[in-house]
């Protein structure tokens, strides 16, 4: 997208659907600051500007921190800190995917024993054994475990 002249910063916010305040917040840590103003102070977002918040939200939906993104765009100044922080992100959703995954077995095998159930009671009291000895580490051993209890 091209901007032909500059915008505001409402304009500009919702060209990304953010809100006002998270531009002012931008401004006010150093992170995306607009190279003009009018004489009554109001800022003026330029086609740089856009660049640069374009960056900053894929950054983020990646899962950068602002405090990384504000690194990643102003202090490293060779690719391999830029590669390094990325592959150090990247692991980062690994271990998260593991540990969702591991989650939803327990959910899984949560979600299959509660299906033979006849009652309300029979559903708290199940429900709670197996949140008690549902660890995600060993969700299927331990899951196991407490249905054997009843």
């Amino acid at each position: 997208m091209e901007i032909s002249e500059t915008i505001t910063i409402s304009e500009l916010a919702s060209k990304f659907s953010l809100s006002r305040s998270t531009l002012l917040y931008y401004d006010r840590i150093g992170l995306l600051r607009p190279n003009k103003r009018t004489s009554t102070g109001h800022r003026r977002y330029e086609q740089e500007d856009y660049e640069r918040l374009r960056l900053i939200c894929a950054l983020r939906k990646v899962g950068l921190s602002l405090q990384d993104v504000i690194m990643l765009l102003d202090e490293f100044t060779e690719p391999i800190q830029v590669r390094k922080m990325l592959q150090k992100r990247s692991m980062e959703v690994v271990h998260e995917m593991k540990l969702l995954e591991k989650q939803n077995l327990v959910l899984t095998d949560m979600i299959s024993k509660l299906k033979h159930l006849k009652n309300s009671s029979q559903m708290v009291r199940n429900i709670w054994l197996m949140f008690r000895f549902a660890d995600c580490e060993a969700c299927s051993v331990k899951t196991e475990e407490a249905t054997k209890i009843k």
